[in-house]
């Protein structure tokens, strides 16, 4: 029961009270026909709304590879939530279908079996591209992760090789820091000899690091 207008009955209805044209060719036949064309327009517009799903979902795949994949993990859950009720809606009106098809010959008589038919072709359409967008979105997900996924693990191995290179500098300056009789302690240059000594020290890590393929 549907307390709001359903826009395909009420498009063919206005349709009908405006035009005797239109009125003619959904009245002049039996019952039969005008449930053809009231749920055909069912399923052209249930066609209509999955085009623009499955444009929001090639719209997601195009930012996902221009290195957006941060902002489209809510628009990737936005299109799985699409799919998941467009499906709730759609999957249990196959058996409803199914009967009427195997029924309304009986009811309506034979010439209405070939639009029962066509009717349950673009269910089945339907339900095809249904299944075709939840597949999209599920490997769109699984990429964008893997993606996040890279640039978080370059991240840490950035900032690991960073703390590691820092590592002998905090230990040097430590070492001289410490309230000690210690070597060059009295020497006039003593502080060059201690920058010196980290640079070194630097730079062996790095080239290290670099001959391992880790920078």
């Amino acid at each position: 029961m549907h307390y709001s207008s359903i826009i395909p009955v009420k498009a063919l209805f206005d349709d009908c009270n405006l035009y005797a044209e239109t009125r003619n060719t959904y009245m002049s036949q039996d019952a039969g026909n005008l449930l053809f064309h009231i749920l055909s327009g069912f399923w052209k517009q249930s066609l209509l709304k999955l085009t623009r799903v499955n444009l929001k979902i090639d719209q997601i795949e195009e930012k996902i590879f221009q290195g957006e994949e941060r902002t489209q993990v809510r628009e990737i859950s936005l299109a799985k939530a699409d799919v998941i009720n467009f499906w709730r809606i759609v999957e249990p009106q196959g058996e409803i279908l199914k009967l009427l098809r195997k029924e309304g010959v009986n009811f309506f008589g034979p010439e209405v079996e070939p639009y029962l038919s066509d009717i349950m072709d673009d269910y089945n359409q339907s339900v095809h591209e249904l299944e075709t967008a939840r597949e999209t979105v599920r490997a769109l997900e699984e990429t964008n992760n893997s993606l996040l996924t890279a640039k978080t693990n370059e991240v840490v191995r950035l900032l690991t090789v960073i703390s590691t290179l820092v590592l002998p500098l905090t230990f040097i300056a430590s070492v001289f820091g410490m309230n000690a009789l210690l070597p060059l302690g009295d020497h006039p240059k003593d502080f060059w000899f201690i920058l010196a000594s980290m640079a070194i020290a630097m730079a062996i890590m790095y080239f290290y690091f670099k001959r391992k393929r880790w920078v």
